[in-house]
């Protein structure tokens, strides 16, 4: 039920714009920041979507939300999934986003589900290694690359972390 209340177009797919929307509705009674919930979502797209498609589906939208209860608990304070989903759905039921949240949101949309494109196709294109071979020369071998892949978003890591 969690995920049909976060899916809004009722594709069967979470969508950058509709996890920023669903993230802003439990993060607001806290007077968390917009950004900060625009980036949280980011990092929640690019971490749990496994399939690189820029949407979350309902595997992969069930593991971030066992990834949110983790990142939620510390060990004074171990959060209940059960209790958590609770949470989730009637947040999302009873507090609305302002107009001005939603436009927002949708504004931004946009240009973040690219940013994660961009990353994803950073994370995994191959990269040119030079090794060395018998007869002392270099010889160019492909490897997946990981490394640098924040250097695709706005400023790299340290704006994010």
């Amino acid at each position: 039920k969690l995920f049909a209340l976060c899916d809004l177009n009722n594709d069967g797919f979470i969508s950058f714009e509709e996890l920023a929307t669903a993230m802003r509705k439990f993060h607001k009674a806290a007077g968390i920041s917009m950004d900060y919930i625009i980036e949280k979502s980011f990092f929640s797209m690019i971490g749990f979507d496994k399939d690189k498609n820029q949407k979350l589906d309902k595997e992969e939208f069930a593991l971030f939300i066992v990834g949110f209860a983790q990142q939620n608990s510390t060990p004074d304070n171990i959060t209940d999934l059960h209790e958590l989903i609770d949470f989730l759905a009637v947040t999302s039921l009873s507090k609305e986003n302002t107009l001005e949240e939603e436009n927002y949101i949708r504004a931004v949309s946009a240009q973040w589900t690219k940013k994660i494109k961009a990353l994803q196709d950073k994370m995994f294109e191959p990269a040119t290694t030079n090794t060395a071979t018998d007869d002392g020369g270099t010889a160019d071998i492909d490897s997946p690359s990981v490394s640098n892949t924040l250097d695709v978003v706005d400023g790299g890591a340290e704006k994010w972390c």
